[in-house]
């Protein structure tokens, strides 16, 4: 004969107190690792508009240098773009004004999703609204250096262009990259 006992059965699940406990710690991981993702993110997107934009000027150093051509590369820092031309300085936020051999040439900070890196030009030829840099395709020499810092939140690079054609990047804020004097 069996005996059932009664009142006695296991009940499947979590308590409230389990449930408490696990939420808890949650957002106490998740309180550690935002600022941590949030700060990679800021890197990243520095990062990448920084060698975008120094991929950019190598290609149209080279680009002036292969067809013995002068070549400009204007900004607009407010707008957030810049674009190549091959006959004079151009302005990036009109439409077939930057063109190399009739090819449009313009990247904008629409081109990028998330948020857009910000672009502070010292230097080099033209105004502080338009400034550009003159390519000498004869040389390779830029017209007159300056520096150009990109940067995000409390992220920065700055790339660093001599009148003798030598282009380079470096940061304090941004691993990756050698230190800024």
């Amino acid at each position: 004969m069996t005996v059932q006992r009664i009142g006695t059965y296991k009940v499947m699940g979590f308590s409230f107190l389990e449930l408490l406990i696990t939420v808890i710690i949650l957002v106490i991981i998740t309180s550690i690792a935002f600022p941590a993702y949030t700060n990679f993110m800021n890197q990243k997107r520095v990062r990448t508009g920084t060698e975008e934009l120094y991929n950019f000027i190598k290609i149209a150093q080279s680009e002036a240098l292969t067809t013995k051509n002068t070549y400009y590369l204007s900004f607009s820092p407010t707008t957030w773009c810049y674009g190549l031309s091959d006959t004079a300085p151009c302005d990036c936020t009109v439409v077939n004004s930057c063109m190399v051999k009739s090819i449009q040439t313009i990247v904008r900070s629409g081109d990028y999703s998330g948020n857009p890196v910000a672009l502070s030009i010292t230097g080099f030829s033209g105004t502080s609204s338009a400034p550009y840099i003159i390519f000498d395709g004869f040389h390779g020499t830029i017209t007159s250096g300056g520096s150009i810092t990109v940067s995000l939140s409390d992220k920065s690079a700055r790339i660093n262009a001599n009148s003798m054609g030598l282009v380079t990047v470096c940061s304090n804020t941004v691993s990756g990259y050698q230190t800024c004097p």
